[in-house]
Order: structure tokens, then sequence, then C-alpha cells
């Protein structure tokens, strides 16, 4: 039919033993011998012998990871799970046992590759952005997390590019902030929200900042229903209660060996555990076991 474009005829990879097929990775580190990864091959190199290997259009170069964690953090503040995202861009881990808990979000946790990311991966995210934007998710946590942590929704930064590491929505003062005065909230006090400290403190994953936090949370009024939630709720990243992420695991699994499969939440041996950890937080000793939403 005339103005109809040829289509091209698929390549054969079955002579090739490589795993991977069709791309310069593929063919550099796989062994790859399809007609198409050689092209790029030699085209790559080409870049390459010209100084300009990063202008490349057949290597996925890493991107400035700015915009493609505020995708993340905005769908995290209408609801969206890290777990439900994480599947949805290809993250799995099959090594972990808890199947809800098995997905995450390498980027968003990991602190050495924070600054920067792989064009394919912001692409991903990009799109899965553009597709749940308007969509609420299930989780009020993560909504109330949000908030605490001064994270914007998608519809606030349709007045700023996401992606400019620069650039700050204009909310008109509508950016969802703590309020400190207000002694009918549950997390009324906590250091973390009063304003004082960059929320991103206590979720950072470095030894410094880890170790900062926890000097923080050791002085917070309310750092007893902070742990109680983390141990119960749970919580496995980021500072909650003066406990690292790593101190905390420890004490979930053994509080989970002692109670040998009974309730966590109003057993002796939690209290006992907030009783070592936050001996001096006797005020809010009255909110062990009410599974506050932190």
């Amino acid at each position: 039919m005339a103005g109809t474009a040829p289509t091209e005829a698929p390549i054969d990879r079955s002579g090739c033993p490589a795993r991977r097929h069709g791309t310069v990775s593929a063919r550099r580190h796989h062994g790859c011998t399809c007609p198409d990864a050689e092209a790029k091959y030699r085209r790559y190199n080409q870049f390459q012998y010209a100084g300009k290997a990063h202008l490349s259009p057949d290597v996925d170069h890493r991107i400035d990871a700015t915009g493609t964690r505020r995708r993340i953090q905005a769908l995290y503040a209408i609801g969206h799970r890290e777990h439900d995202l994480a599947r949805r861009l290809g993250y799995t881990s099959p090594k972990r046992v808890f199947a809800e808990r098995a997905c995450v979000i390498p980027f968003m946790h990991n602190s050495s590759s924070r600054a920067r990311v792989y064009q394919s991966t912001a692409a991903k995210v990009a799109a899965l952005y553009e597709e749940l934007r308007d969509v609420p998710g299930p989780s009020t946590h993560l909504r109330a997390r949000a908030r605490r942590c001064g994270w914007f929704r998608p519809d606030e930064w349709d007045t700023a590019d996401i992606d400019d590491p620069d650039s700050t929505p204009d909310t008109a003062g509508t950016r969802p902030r703590v309020v400190e005065t207000d002694p009918t909230d549950p997390w009324f006090g906590a250091l973390c929200r009063s304003g004082r400290y960059d929320p991103e403190l206590w979720w950072a994953g470095t030894q410094r900042s880890s170790a900062q936090a926890v000097r923080v949370c050791g002085h917070c009024p309310m750092r007893r229903r902070c742990l109680q939630h983390a141990l119960t709720a749970p919580e496995n990243y980021g500072v909650w209660g003066a406990l690292s992420e790593r101190k905390r695991r420890a004490v979930r699994a053994e509080l989970r060996r002692q109670l040998a499969g009974r309730p966590m939440v109003g057993s002796p041996e939690l209290t006992a555990v907030l009783d070592c950890y936050t001996p001096a937080a006797g005020d809010d000793a009255g909110a062990a076991g009410t599974g506050v939403d932190g």
C-alpha cells in the first residue's frame, strides 16, 4: 500500500550464544554477535575514538537523579506503596521471605547511587509517573510520611520543572508542613517534625547522617512512640526511635524469636525493649501498643 513504511525483518538470534542481544553492553560484556549489536558497537567506538563517548546514543548513560527521585516521592505522597512501584519498575528480590516487602527501589535507599541514575531508569520512572500521577494509592502511611518529609504531590509539581535541582513548586503556601503548635497531633513535639532539621537526615542512609539522626532522636520526647511504631509497623528504612536500620532489624529479629509467633503489640517483651532503648521517655510510655501511624 502506498505510504506504508516498510517493516524490518526480524533478526535471527538463534546462532548467537549471548544471554543478552542487540546493545553495546550485550556486545561488550555478553559476547553478542548479532548484527544490530555489532553496528551499535562500531558506532560507539567511533564516538569513543573522537573523545565523545558520552554523546553516543547507543549507551545507557547516567544522568542526574533529582527528577527521578522527586517523581517517586510524589507518588509516595499520594499513597503509592514502594513495593508496588518497585514491581512495576522491574525491581524484584526473590531471596526475600516476605513477598510484600520483597521489592525496593534501590536508588531511593542507596546513598551511593542517589546522585545519578541510568537514562533508561529515568525514562521508566517518568512513564510510570505519568500513568499514576492522577491515581491515588492505598497507603495512608506514605501520605503521612510525605507530609513529615515535605515531599510534593504531582499536582504541586505542575508549576515547576521537576527535573531542575534548583526548582521548587509554587504552591502558594500549600506545601505540607508540620503544625508544631497543634497539641492534638499524635506526633506533637517530635524533633524530626520541628522544622529545625532537614527531614532527609533520617532517610539519607549514610553512616554520618544516620549517626546525626540518632543523636537528635536521643533528645526527642517522642522516641518511645516512634520506636514502638517502627518495630510493630514495621519500618525497614530510616532512623526511628534513635535506632538505625541495622540495629532495628536486629532488635526486631530478637523480639520475634522471643515472641515465637505471639502478637508483638502489647507484649511484655516489646515493653521491655522500649524500656531498654527509651529509658527516659516516661511521659510517652502510654503510647505503647497504640500502633500510631508514623
